[in-house]
């Protein structure tokens, strides 16, 4: 039962990281300046999607690798890509000073949520791959 569960959870943590990455570029997007000119912004959305793809294959390798131990070691990966993530629109990469602009009210809030949710699930099958090898 705790193997489908893991298995669920790492279908989620796919789903969620290919949004994040096709997202990133397409409709949670940053700043489009009418001049051409390209913001930090800009920036912190490139890492998002950079993030995205690491966040994805390693949902992918945690489905196809069944070997405890890597699994655990791929979520405990993924836990700090998910933080990364969280961290990056806003305070690692700083994001556009006004309120009004696309990357403060589109972008900053969407990627923390998913990314949040990402580190959140992420945990969880850290948790569960850890209650398999005590036999719980």
């Amino acid at each position: 039962m705790l193997k489908k569960r893991g298995a669920i959870v790492d279908m989620l943590r796919l789903i969620l990281s290919l949004i994040l990455t096709v997202g990133s570029s397409t409709f949670l997007h940053a700043c489009l300046h009418d001049d051409g000119s390209i913001s930090t912004c800009h920036y912190a959305q490139q890492m998002v999607t950079a993030l995205g793809i690491l966040l994805a294959v390693l949902a992918l390798l945690s489905l196809l690798l069944h070997e405890d131990g890597v699994r655990k070691g791929l979520a405990l990966a993924g836990i700090c890509a998910g933080l990364l993530t969280v961290l990056t629109p806003g305070i690692l990469i700083p994001v556009c000073a006004m309120a009004a602009m696309r990357c403060r009210l589109i972008m900053l809030p969407s990627v923390r949520l998913i990314a949040g949710l990402l580190t959140v699930l992420s945990l969880l099958e850290w948790l569960l791959i850890g209650r398999e090898e005590k036999g719980l």
